[in-house]
This record gives C-alpha cells, sequence and structure tokens, in this order.
C-alpha cells in the first residue's frame, strides 16, 4: 500500500506519499522521525492513510523523471 502521511496544524496541512509497508509506517523509529518533521516545522501533529497503488505506474514514473 501508498501511506498518504498529511502533517496537521489547526486548519492547514502538508501531504507527503511514501510507499512503505504498513510494518515500517508503523515503526517506532518511523513514527518518532515523522512526529520531529513535524514539530519543526510548526505541525501539530501527524496523521496517515492507506490508499491503493499501481506499483508499476510508480516505478515507471521515477524512471521517467530521472532523466
Amino acid at each position: 500500500m501508498t501511506i498518504v502521511i498529511q502533517f496537521e496544524n489547526n486548519n492547514w496541512y502538508a501531504e507527503g506519499v511514501a510507499v512503505m509497508t504498513n510494518r515500517l509506517y508503523e515503526h517506532p523509529t518511523m513514527q518518532r522521525a515523522l512526529e520531529a518533521i513535524a514539530r519543526e516545522n510548526g505541525f501539530d501533529f501527524v496523521s496517515a492513510f492507506e490508499r491503493g497503488t499501481d506499483y508499476h505506474l510508480i516505478h515507471q514514473l521515477a524512471d521517467e523523471s530521472d532523466g
């Protein structure tokens, strides 16, 4: 699955997309890192949700963007 990560603060947020397993996302080190990124950038908290993904398409787009 693709994890969509949202850094949130009152009425605004920033969103990032990461291709990782739930096991990696839920790892304590990853959670601490995301919380630190949120704090350092003025966000109150981090939330996330899963989104279905076409991994072949992601790799194809990444390869094309490498130039």
